[in-house]
């Protein structure tokens, strides 16, 4: 066996052993099974984040969401129409 020491902010450390605990484990576990996982596949265990500090695949998901429902202009009239009938105003010429 060896030891390894590493110096670490007191807060991320307490926040690790919080999130380590939910999951049934404690710290020492948690970064054992890092190091496995590197062993095993030879890559670090975390998806990439953006700048925006989500994965790729949240940020275009969000990004999704805050564009909203999306019509083309070609669209747009028929979809005006169908809008106008619906709400008993009339059509639009």
């Amino acid at each position: 066996m060896s030891t390894i020491h590493i110096r670490v902010p007191a807060n991320l450390k307490k926040i690790a052993m919080e999130v380590a605990k939910a999951n049934g484990l404690d710290l020492s576990s948690c970064i054992r099974m890092f190091l496995q996982h590197m062993k095993m596949r030879g890559t670090i265990p975390l998806e990439p984040l953006t700048v925006n500090g989500f994965t790729e695949a949240e940020e275009v998901e969000i990004l999704r969401r805050a564009h909203g429902p999306f019509v083309e202009a070609k669209d747009a009239d028929d979809l005006l129409r169908k809008v106008s009938k619906s709400s008993g105003k009339g059509n639009i010429n």
